[in-house]
């Protein structure tokens, strides 16, 4: 059970399944609009073949990937997690070093090699994935650099899951998921800020440089609230751009969470409930980022066979 404890923890459950809903919500978003009579092509077996395969199989090779990133992320912060996260599965020696970097690596090509099933693009997001997520923890190690560590994770986090994603039923580059890439990139540009608020000794003692060491908790929360809102707001012009339906408007009140984020950035209240093992601000980051992709597939859905 402690093996099993520990192995969840070490692939980051929670981030983890937060990959796997947007995932999954971007692939059938791009199925119901680029197919909108996709329920009247399929009997009941070919439809559960279909949603088998280009649902749930193509949602594993950025999840798994994901999963690869976060083990890798806790092998190169070995000496930051011994000072601040010394409960995780590494310095408490559940797992070694060559056992979690198994792990990872079997991550990462079983992720690109599913990934071989589908299209060119879904292909290259993963491969883009990986590539970004490597280069954040090992070489150049994109982690210690200001601003660019945030930038990193907002572009392999927000742009490349879902355009990845999209691209199963549909076109990666047209304005719907370009448009929700940039949302939540410029989201996760701000929100991913309270990862950093439990790591800042550590960081501060292993060169590590963020934006909470940078400028202090206080302005560093002002920023991620202004990333975060503005992000949000975008749903309004992109309405009347054309580009999102009427339905897609009531996604602007995710704006609420912005502000529930900015204020637990400064309570600083650190919550180990169900492997969530950070603050609960970065819970509720991950959280408000999956929560609005699901609406807008769920919004999505109710406009195009409802309304």
């Amino acid at each position: 059970m402690n093996k099993i404890k520990g192995f969840i923890n070490l692939i980051r459950f929670y981030p983890v399944f937060s990959t796997f809903v947007v995932s999954t919500s971007m692939i059938i978003t791009s199925t119901v609009l680029n197919h909108p009579n996709i329920n009247f092509y399929y009997n009941i077996d070919s439809l559960f073949w279909f949603v088998l395969k280009n649902v749930f199989l193509a949602s594993l090779p950025l999840t798994m990937a994901t999963a690869g990133s976060n083990i890798l992320n806790q092998i190169t912060d070995l000496d930051e997690d011994h000072i601040t996260k010394s409960y995780r599965p590494l310095p408490q020696g559940i797992f070694s070093i060559k056992e979690a970097s198994i792990f990872a690596l079997f991550f990462y090509l079983l992720s690109f090699f599913i990934s071989l099933l589908f299209g060119f693009y879904f292909i290259l997001f993963t491969f883009l994935f990986i590539v970004f997520t490597v280069s954040y923890s090992i070489y150049p190690r994109i982690k210690r650099f200001l601003v660019l560590n945030q930038l990193w994770i907002g572009v392999a986090r927000g742009f490349f899951i879902i355009l990845g994603s999209w691209s199963i039923s549909g076109y990666p580059f047209d304005d719907v998921p370009l448009a929700l890439g940039l949302i939540s990139c410029i989201f996760l540009l701000g929100g991913m800020s309270s990862k950093d608020i439990a790591d800042r000794d550590a960081d501060r003692k292993t060169g590590i440089n963020t934006i909470v060491n940078f400028i202090g908790l206080k302005r560093a929360s002002y920023f991620s609230l202004f990333c975060m809102v503005f992000a949000y707001l975008l749903v309004i012009p992109l309405f009347f751009l054309g580009v999102f339906s009427f339905y897609h408007l009531p996604l602007v009140f995710f704006v609420v969470f912005s502000f529930l984020i900015f204020f637990q950035m400064n309570q600083e209240k650190f919550d180990s409930f169900l492997f969530f093992e950070n603050v609960s601000a970065w819970f509720c980051v991950h959280a408000s980022n999956f929560l609005f992709i699901f609406c807008f597939m769920v919004l999505t859905l109710i406009g195009v066979f409802i309304l």
